[in-house]
Formats: C-alpha cells, sequence, structure tokens
C-alpha cells in the first residue's frame, strides 16, 4: 500500500512518522501553511496517486491556543469556518476520484480539546472530541453516533485497519473500531468513582474531594461565610451538595466544580477537577479517605512558581530551567534555529516564553523546551510544588 503525509505541524513528520519507521512514507509534504497542505492532498487525491493520505490542518490549533478554544470568539470561529472550507475541498476530491469505482473512507477527528488557550483539564469536555467516520462502502453505518458512545481518536487506527482487512487488527489496542455495521463494539468503559479524589460526571457535581484553589491559584471562599461575596449558595439551601469548608463543589449544575474566590476582585472561578479513570464495568474501588482542610504555609526557598509548579501541565512554572530531562540544553524562543516554529512570545504573550526557559505554552504535559540538538523538542523536569505551598501562593 501506498502511504503519503501532507502536514503543516512538521514534528507529525519528524518526530513520528520518520522517527518510528522511516520507510511508512511513499512521499510527504511540509507546507507553511493550512492552504498549501491542502493543494497538495488535494492534488494526490485527484491524481489517485496514493492508496492513503494523511493531511494534518493546523489552524484551529493555532487559533485556539493563540486566542482561545472558543467557538463564539471571531478568531477562533473564523478558523473553523475556513478549515470547513478546505475540508470541503478534500471532500470534492474523494468523490471526484471514487468516479474511478474505487472504495474509500474518510475518518476525520482533532488530536485534543481545549479550554481558554490551552488544552485544559483532565475531564469529560476537554476529552470528548469530534470523531466523524464516512465512505461509500456498504460495511460503514449511516446516521448519529450513539450519545454513550461517540468514539475517540484512539478509534481511528483501528477503525483504518479494518477497513483495510478485518482480520488486520490486533487484539490488545485501546480503542476499537467505529462506525463500522460489520463489527460490534464492547460496551464503552465506565468511570470508577473516586469522589474524594476525582469525578465521574461532566458537571463534576459529585466531587467530594478537598482541592479547594481556582484553576488559575485563587483560594476559595468557605461556603458558609458571606465575604468577601455574598451569596445563597450555603449548606442550608444546597443540603445535598456537599457544600463543606472552602472545597470546590458544584451545586447549582454549573459547567464543572467551582467555588467563589477570597479575592475580593474575582466573585468565583472553575477548579481543576481530575477525571476519573475508566475501564470495561468492574466493582467500584474503595473511596479515599474523607478530606482535611489544607493548612495554608510558604517556604520562599522552596515554594516559588521559580522553583516548582502548581498547575497539572505546569504552566504557571516561570523559573530558569533551561535544560531538558535528559541534559539536553534549550533554543531560545525567540530563535528559529536549529528548529522553526510558532511558540512566540509574540503568539503566546501570556506565557513567559523568555531566554531559553522551560515553559508550556500550548497545553503539553509539562514544561518543555525546542532543544539545541537533533531532537526536536523535549520535556524539562519540573518539581510540583506541594499543594500547602499552593494555597499559600495564591493566599
Amino acid at each position: 500500500m501506498s502511504v503519503a503525509a501532507a502536514v503543516w505541524w512538521d514534528p507529525l513528520i519528524t518526530d513520528f512518522f520518520d522517527f518510528w519507521d522511516p520507510t511508512t512514507l511513499d512521499e510527504q509534504f511540509i507546507g507553511n501553511n493550512d492552504d498549501e497542505v491542502t493543494t497538495k492532498a488535494e492534488e494526490w487525491i485527484r491524481d489517485d496517486s496514493y492508496d492513503f493520505v494523511f493531511a494534518n490542518l493546523d489552524g484551529c490549533d493555532s487559533a485556539g491556543h493563540s486566542s482561545g478554544f472558543d467557538g463564539y470568539a471571531n478568531v477562533y470561529s473564523a478558523a473553523v469556518q475556513k478549515m470547513d472550507e478546505r475540508v470541503g475541498r478534500l471532500l470534492d476530491a474523494v468523490l471526484e476520484n471514487s468516479a474511478l469505482g474505487h472504495e474509500w473512507i474518510i475518518v476525520l477527528s482533532t488530536d485534543h480539546g481545549g479550554e481558554g488557550t490551552s488544552h485544559g483539564g483532565q475531564n469529560t469536555y476537554n476529552r470528548r472530541i469530534p470523531l466523524i467516520v464516512a465512505g461509500n462502502s456498504p460495511r460503514i453505518n449511516i446516521g448519529m453516533a450513539p450519545a454513550d458512545d461517540p468514539g475517540s481518536h484512539l478509534d481511528v487506527t483501528p477503525t483504518i485497519m479494518h477497513f483495510l482487512s478485518p482480520d488486520s487488527v490486533p487484539s490488545g489496542l485501546d480503542g476499537q473500531v467505529y462506525g463500522f455495521a460489520d463489527y460490534t463494539r464492547s460496551e464503552p468503559p465506565q468511570c470508577q468513582p473516586d469522589p474524594f479524589s476525582c469525578s465521574c460526571e461532566a458537571g463534576q457535581a459529585d466531587y467530594r474531594g478537598n482541592i479547594a484553589v481556582t484553576k488559575s491559584g485563587k483560594v476559595c471562599q468557605r461556603w458558609d461565610t458571606q465575604t468577601p461575596h455574598s451569596h445563597n449558595r450555603s449548606p442550608s439551601d444546597f443540603p445535598n451538595a456537599g457544600l463543606e469548608e472552602n472545597f470546590c463543589r458544584n451545586p447549582d449544575n454549573e459547567g464543572f466544580a467551582w467555588c467563589y474566590t477570597e479575592d475580593p476582585d474575582e466573585r468565583w472561578e472553575y477548579c481543576n477537577i481530575p477525571t476519573c479513570p475508566s475501564s470495561v464495568p468492574s466493582p467500584a474501588p474503595s473511596p479515599s479517605p474523607p478530606p482535611t482542610p489544607l493548612a495554608p504555609t510558604l517556604d520562599p526557598d522552596q515554594c516559588s512558581l521559580t522553583v516548582c509548579s502548581c498547575e497539572i501541565r505546569q504552566v504557571d512554572y516561570r523559573g530558569t530551567i533551561a535544560v531538558t530531562k535528559d541534559g539536553l540544553p534549550c533554543q531560545r524562543w525567540d530563535a528559529q534555529s536549529p528548529h522553526s516554529h510558532t511558540r512566540t512570545a509574540s503568539n503566546y504573550p501570556d506565557s513567559g516564553l523568555e531566554e531559553n526557559y522551560c515553559r508550556n505554552p500550548d497545553g503539553e504535559d509539562g514544561v518543555w523546551c525546542y532543544t539545541t540538538s537533533d531532537v526536536r523538542w523535549q520535556l524539562c523536569d519540573v518539581p510540583n510544588c506541594t499543594p500547602e505551598c499552593c494555597v499559600s501562593l495564591a493566599a
């Protein structure tokens, strides 16, 4: 089978395709923008050049990371509309090609969700991404996806393999075949509840843990006090909502768990509550011990965002570590050599992209940097602050 890939984000080729198996691609194209990538993929499809065409369009990702993943915002909305036009061009090419009598499949997905300008927290809202499977094969189901099983990007690989050859899908994959009438999916994994540590519900109303700071690090106001913000979300008005101490909760069906803050200028904010792990239905694990209040402490020598991080993905780190976890020196953010990139201070003005210090401007799993070696980029080794430290810093 012949395979070609056209991308804008070049690490997909340099760090994935070529890294794992340089013989995978019969042709590769790295464009300077989505229009160049679309034109090249469209050309391959219309000319019937390859059996498999992979296209990476990065415009929505760039708009989200620079201006926010908000469908109602002008920048992101315009990027989505433009992306729809480009996908339409590829679909037209596929339909034109189908006149040759080929059986074809299209799999359309994104690589992640988004909240604010980052990938967002590890929760159902950010993990649910679009997955569309379509084609002219009679084996493909037509219609809306089941509400309780919308699929995920884990399903992309087994779905394509099943289309090519039903017997080629190996066992042990995390994903399953999606959208095919000749394949029965296993029961969707069920969230394993542990309300004192994480949440299983979309709105996180089940959370009963002791996180007491917002996602931006502001200390939560106690639910039984009326200062600095007066309110009616009190334990007496919402007796079943777990409004204890100043712990993050969701008594009134907001999008996520939240709290009023001790900042007089910020009435309330969402909290960063982890999503419980999912697995095939099995007995629920024993819950964690009940929460205990956190006592704020502050050690200037060990508790500072120049020393450690209080956020899950370490986007708040502002220290001076400038080597990766393997000891590779970091490339300056304002330099385009040896690796060209778009993670610049002008594109990510709030990310602290100074010198060559490790940072996380785009929601990776932790702080990172481009390196001055042949390795394009790598995560850095930055410690996490203790919960007590984070409360103290937010106070």
